[in-house]
């Protein structure tokens, strides 16, 4: 359990696990000690989680026709304070290998209400063979106190040998602001506008 301001995240499990490198689920599932989970609060409005992998996303293609590593993660979150409006989902670091032909990965995302009802998804990914990429997606929903998300990571090694790493991603979940907030935006707005006729009166 990780709490982000007044965000709580918890129940994390693994929904789906598959690969073709015989990996198995309960080596990959101890590998994911080694990943760093950090709380977000440099945005009071817009808290969330940074992961960083440390190789437990990262394969290499061993089959010519290559290899791949496809994990769901499920997790909920849950809010104290203001409704959760909108999350986003950004892939801040990868690697490939520097003899690679190929190499994607893609994180799919979908998100839902404490009653299953579906709110909002997300597609982030980048694609080593033809250099394009969609790094970061975003999407408002109705107002939640309680959401939860539903992360598939599909990785391509598409050759042997291709070396293909997920190093790290971000979630946002942002939150309406409170009543206050506005008041303090519409008082900063007015006092700049005030020294500036100040200004050129002067």
């Amino acid at each position: 359990e990780i709490t982000a301001l007044d965000k709580r995240f918890y129940g994390w499990d693994i929904l789906y696990f598959d690969n073709s490198l015989g990996i198995l689920e309960s080596d990959f599932i101890a590998g994911l000690n080694v990943v760093d989970v950090l709380a977000l609060e440099d945005q009071p409005l817009n808290p969330g989680l940074s992961f960083t992998t440390n190789g437990a996303f990262a394969i290499t293609g061993v089959d010519l026709l290559g290899d791949f590593l496809d994990v769901t993660l499920g997790f909920s979150v849950e809010s104290s304070a203001q409704p959760i409006k909108d999350n986003s989902l950004e892939i801040t670091g990868y690697t490939f290998g520097v003899s690679n032909f190929g190499g994607t990965i893609d994180i799919l995302e979908s998100v839902s209400d404490s009653g299953g009802t579906p709110l909002a998804s997300k597609y982030a990914w980048v694609d080593n063979l033809s250099g394009d990429s969609n790094l970061f997606d975003s999407q408002e929903f109705t107002p939640q106190q309680q959401i939860h998300v539903q992360k598939n990571i599909l990785m391509w090694a598409d050759f042997a040998g291709d070396m293909v790493s997920l190093d790290s991603f971000e979630q946002r979940f942002s939150q309406t602001p409170e009543p206050t907030t506005f008041l303090l935006l519409g008082a900063g707005l007015i006092g700049m506008g005030y020294l500036r006729r100040r200004k050129k009166q002067t």
